[in-house]
């Protein structure tokens, strides 16, 4: 385990908060979606709490993380997947 901002993670894990975010933002980049306000709009929340997400600094609950991925047209798992590197 490793202590990053007083909180423990196992060896190889990064935050949570940033791999959602980094999901989010890679699979809307790839999606039909024109705007992040009209992903926001069909997603139920507002474009403030959507950047809030990418940004690393908020999380959605799980029932929106299933939305959004039916939204991008993936599977759950993959907004959670850390595909990125330490």
């Amino acid at each position: 385990m490793k202590k990053v901002k007083d909180r423990l993670f196992p060896e190889g894990e990064r935050p949570i908060e940033i791999v959602l975010g980094e999901n989010i933002e890679r699979y809307f980049l790839q999606s039909d979606y024109s705007s992040l306000t009209a992903f926001a709009n069909d997603l139920g929340c507002d474009s403030t709490r959507v950047k809030n997400v990418i940004e690393g600094k908020a999380v959605f609950s799980a029932q929106i993380l299933q939305r959004a991925a039916r939204l991008l047209n993936i599977k759950t798992i993959d907004l959670v997947e850390d595909w990125g590197e330490e």
